[in-house]
This record gives C-alpha cells, sequence and structure tokens, in this order.
C-alpha cells in the first residue's frame, strides 16, 4: 500500500516478487540506503513517489511491462546513472527523475507520448537524450536547467514544446524545431547561453514570451512566415543577433522583443506586412504613430518621426551605443523600461504633454546628467531614475500627484532636489543611497514618506518641508543620515524636536509663503490662507481673476506674529474666479 516501506532507512536492497502488478505511491520514498532494485516483468505501473530521495539508487531498469512512471517517481535519487526504461512506457510522469544530478543519459523509447512536466529538470550530468518518435508533447521544464546537454534531436511527431522546456540548458548549442510543432512556449531556451543556431519549423505560428532570451550566443535567427505572434521579450537579450527580419505573417509583436540585443543593427519589415512597418531599420506599427522597438546596436543620436505618439514598453532599452534621442511633441505617452540601461544616454528632452514618467523608463541610464520634467506629468513611476549615477539635480512640478519606489535610488551623482507641492506620496526608498544629495526641499503637500525613503543619504544636511509634518511609514526613513537637520516653516503643524530620528529647527523663508495642506479654505470670515514668515514682517497679497492676462490687484497686507498670519477674503463670493499670491510691500 501507500508508503509500505517509506523512510526505511537502513533498507539496502529490495527485489520485488513476479507478480507483484504495481508499485504503490511512495512505497520506497525516502530509503536513504536503498542501492539496488529488482522490478520483475509483471509490475505494470510504478507510483507517485514510489522511489523519491533513495539517494543511493545507482541504477534501474524498468521493465516493458510497465506502462507509466509516475509524478515523482525517482525525484532526487542523486546517484542514479544508469536508467532503462522498457518500451511498453506510455507516459514519463511530472519530476519523474528531476534532481538525478548524476544521471548522463537516457533513452526514451517510441512508445512513449508524453514526456511530463520537469520530468528531467535539474539533471546536470545529463548530456545525451534520445527522444522516441513517438512523443508529441515535450512539458513544462521537462529538461530544465540540464546544463551538461549539448544537443538534442526533437522528432518530427512533437506537436508541443512546454514552457521552460529547455530553459538553464547552458551547454545546448544546437536546436531544430521540426514542422510539426504549432507554438514555442514560455521561456522555452531561456538562457541557453550556447546555443548559437535555432531553426524554427514552417509549422511554428507562435513564439512565446521570453522563449530565447538571453541566448547570446545566437547570431541569427530565420523567423518562418507563418508565425503570427512575437511574445514579450522572447528574443531580449540575445546580444549576439545583428540583424532580423518580420515577415510579412505577424501581426503581434510583444514588448521587448528584441530589447537589449545590442549587436543588431537594423530590423526589417517584409513589405506585405499590415501590422508593421521598418523606418531606417527601426520598427515601427504601419501607421508610424507607435515606436515599437529600435535595434539596439544603432549607435549615435536619434530624432523620432513627428506624428509618433507613443513610444513601447522597453523600446530603447539595453541601447548602450544611443548617446542622445529627441522626443517629438506629438508623443504622449513613453512605457515602462523604455529607456533602461542606455548608458551612453547623456541627455533628453520630454515633450509637454506625457502624463506619467512609467516604471523603469530612464533606470540605469548611468550618463544622464540633466533632465526637465515637464508640467504635463502627474505622475513618475517606481524607479524611473534609479542609478542614474550623472544626474546632479532634478525638481519636481507641482502637478506630480506622486513619487513611486525607489524612483531615484542610487542616484549618487544627486546633489539636490525640489519636490512640488501637489506631491502627496514620497514612495519607499525613493531617494535610498543617494549619497551626494545635500539639500532637499519637499513641497507643502506631502502627506507621507515611505519606509526607507531617504535612508543612506549619508551627505544630506538639510531637508527643508513647506508644509506640516507628514506621516512616516516606518521607523527607517532617514538611517545613515548622521549630519541631517529637518526644517520647517513657522506656523506649520505637527513637528517636534525630531522628525524620524533627526532634529528638527525653524526655517525662515527670504519671502513669505502660503502654508499648504488644511489651511487653505472657508472660515467664517470668509475664503482664505495661513501666510508663514519671518515674525513682524509685511506680506501683501494681491489677487487677479484670471492667470491668462493678469491683472494682479492688493486685496490686503498681513504682519506676521508668531511665525504665521491668517488671510481672509471676505470679498470671495462676488468673484467667479479669483487667484492670489504674495510679494513684499514696496
Amino acid at each position: 500500500g501507500y508508503g509500505a516501506f517509506a523512510d526505511c532507512t537502513q533498507l539496502a536492497g529490495v527485489t520485488i516478487p513476479n507478480g507483484v502488478t504495481s508499485i504503490s505511491n511512495a512505497a520506497f520514498r525516502g530509503c536513504a540506503s536503498l542501492a539496488t532494485v529488482t522490478i520483475p516483468g509483471s509490475v505494470t505501473g510504478i507510483g507517485d513517489q514510489a522511489f523519491e530521495r533513495c539517494g543511493k539508487l545507482a541504477a534501474i531498469t524498468i521493465p516493458d511491462s510497465v506502462t507509466k512512471i509516475g509524478d515523482n517517481a525517482f525525484v532526487d535519487c542523486g546517484s542514479l546513472a544508469v536508467v532503462a526504461i522498457g518500451k511498453g512506457v506510455v507516459g514519463i510522469g511530472g519530476w519523474a527523475f528531476s534532481g538525478c544530478t548524476n544521471l548522463a543519459g537516457i533513452t526514451i523509447p517510441d512508445g512513449v507520448i508524453r514526456v511530463g512536466n520537469s520530468a528531467f529538470s535539474g539533471c546536470t550530468l545529463l548530456s545525451a537524450v534520445a527522444i522516441g518518435h513517438g512523443v508529441h508533447e515535450i512539458g513544462d521544464q521537462a529538461f530544465q536547467n540540464c546544463g551538461s546537454l549539448q544537443g538534442i534531436v526533437i522528432p518530427g511527431g512533437v506537436a508541443s514544446i512546454g514552457n521552460s522546456a529547455f530553459r538553464g540548458c547552458t551547454g545546448l548549442t544546437a536546436i531544430a524545431i521540426p514542422d510539426s510543432v504549432t507554438g514555442i512556449g514560455f521561456g522555452t531556451f531561456w538562457s541557453c547561453t550556447k546555443l548559437a543556431t535555432a531553426t524554427i519549423g514552417k509549422g511554428v505560428a507562435s513564439i512565446g514570451d521570453q522563449a530565447f532570451q538571453d541566448c547570446g550566443s545566437l547570431k541569427g535567427i530565420v523567423i518562418p512566415n507563418g508565425v503570427t505572434s512575437l511574445g514579450n521579450a522572447s528574443f531580449h537579450g540575445c546580444t549576439g543577433l545583428t540583424a532580423i527580419a518580420i515577415p510579412g505573417s505577424v501581426a503581434i509583436v510583444g514588448d521587448g522583443a528584441f530589447a537589449a540585443c545590442t549587436s543588431l543593427g537594423a530590423i526589417t519589415v517584409d513589405a506585405g506586412n499590415a501590422a508593421y512597418r521598418g523606418v531606417g531599420g527601426v520598427l515601427f506599427d504601419a501607421g508610424v504613430g507607435r515606436l515599437v522597438q529600435y535595434p539596439g546596436g544603432k549607435a549615435g543620436d536619434y530624432t523620432i518621426p513627428d506624428g509618433v505618439t507613443s513610444i513601447a514598453i522597453a523600446a530603447f532599452q539595453g541601447c548602450d551605443k544611443l548617446t542622445g534621442v529627441t522626443i517629438p511633441g506629438s508623443v504622449t505617452s513613453i512605457g515602462d523600461q523604455a529607456f533602461e540601461n542606455c548608458g551612453s544616454l547623456a541627455g533628453v528632452a520630454l515633450p509637454n504633454g506625457i502624463a506619467r514618467i512609467a516604471d523603469g523608463t530612464f533606470s540605469g541610464c548611468t550618463q544622464l546628467s540633466g533632465i526637465t520634467i515637464p508640467d504635463s506629468v502627474t505622475d513618475i513611476g517606481g524607479r524611473a531614475f534609479m542609478d542614474c549615477n550623472h544626474l546632479a539635480n532634478i525638481t519636481i512640478p507641482d502637478g506630480v500627484a506622486g513619487i513611486g519606489w525607489r524612483v531615484f535610488s542610487g542616484c549618487k551623482g544627486l546633489g539636490s532636489a525640489t519636490i512640488g507641492n501637489g506631491v502627496a506620496l514620497i514612495g519607499f526608498d525613493a531617494f535610498v543611497n543617494c549619497t551626494g544629495m545635500t539639500n532637499l526641499t519637499i513641497g507643502n503637500g506631502v502627506a507621507e514618506i515611505g519606509a526607507g525613503a531617504f535612508a543612506g543619504c549619508t551627505g544630506l544636511t538639510g531637508l527643508h518641508s513647506t508644509g506640516n509634518a507628514p506621516a512616516l511609514e516606518s521607523a527607517n526613513e532617514f538611517v545613515g543620515n548622521n549630519g541631517l537637520t529637518v526644517y520647517y516653516l513657522p506656523g506649520a503643524t505637527g513637528w517636534s524636536a525630531t522628525f524620524g530620528g533627526r532634529p528638527t529647527a525653524l526655517w525662515s523663508l527670504p519671502y513669505p509663503v502660503i502654508l499648504g495642506g488644511g489651511s487653505i479654505g472657508i472660515r467664517p470670515a470668509g475664503f482664505g490662507f495661513t501666510i508663514s514668515w519671518a515674525n513682524g514682517q509685511e506680506a501683501v497679497v494681491e489677487a487677479s481673476p484670471d492667470l491668462g492676462e493678469p491683472v494682479w490687484t492688493p486685496v490686503g497686507t498681513n504682519v506676521i506674529s508668531g511665525g504665521t498670519s491668517r488671510f481672509s477674503d471676505p470679498q470671495w463670493t462676488g468673484h467667479p474666479t479669483r487667484f492670489y499670491r504674495l510679494r513684499l510691500p514696496q
């Protein structure tokens, strides 16, 4: 029955009597000393986990009478070096021989129809595999991380190769996918770093996400006419590819399909393709409204054509020879990681009209020395400028509502930063390890600072807040900032002698300011706000009905007492629109 001899750690050898028809699930699981097993011709099935973790089992002969090898049947039998699979076997279960790290070769007989998921995964010495002509399906991760496998012949009867089937087979040098295969799954050959040649059969209609990612030795590949889709990152990081031709049949090219292909000089598109177009070696959609992929081997500056409205995810990712890019005013959308790891990109001007700087957009652009964030931007995503080591300063305009996680993490050359009044949240680790930053000003709208936001900013001496004390997500926002003093304006609330473990002090500006937050609003005396400045000083309040063609009129003069003064406009109801500003007395 189930687990009949499981964990009998002293059992050294077993001869199963003739007449036994099945070996039950987990029958000999964990028999760590089991070195020899004889299976008679009467056995028709080997159950799940039957010999799992029999660490001393060196060889096994499966008779022709057996039709099924169960899931995990010999998983983690680390000494198993010789396996003879009988001709009667139809299916090899999932993880059947996974982790058999001493297995050097295997012959899968013609009677086998399916090789299960992870059947031979992690068999690190497996160098020779013969797949029988009856096999129709190779399961997910079937040979994943078989690092010694140098070559394998996939027979013409195979219709399906599963996700990550050969992922991490770092010794594999060549592969031919027969015409019978209709699709290449997710990550099938991912990180096959020595794969130099790959032939794709005429029956393949789809190449899955990350199918050939990081196959750095792949020098060329022919995508046959008949392929309709190329998945996300399908050839990402294939640093040996020099050219790609998109056939007329392709209707979908996924995000970053050819990103980080640093030798890729051009992407060409068949003239009959209805979905895509190549312009100067750059891949666009058919209407040249969306830039899909810039080839990573092109050097110098690039001007994006007028009329382009969007830049796809990872469109320029890993283009380490790109020194400059001109983005036209027609562009309103830039995808995640669009310029990530463009290590030679020194400058870029973002057009007004872009609403979001997406996650990882300029991450790893180590030569980027300056960037102006346009007023149209309302959100900056996580890691947007992470590790931009030459970025000297940054001003985040008032229209931005949030700063994502690790957005400026590791920007060691960043000297100062000004965060606008519209920002409500500074994400976790937002400025972590910005060791060169000495001064930071945060706007009056900041309500919360995320964990570790300024940790490791060892040069930061002054954080100047123009509003009330923000909430802190944790106790480590300022870890390592031993020289930091936090300054706040007179009249601002929520401040105490320390903030996040750092000392605080009053900050007197050379000009008056309107405090944000709850200070602005309607009270019994009318609409008004609180003015902050130095004691005894006067601040003139002016109003205008329009900012397009402003006409500023004095509506009051306030004398600062105790660091603040309240201005109220009793006539506010008589104006459909009214804007206010402060100035010094003349």
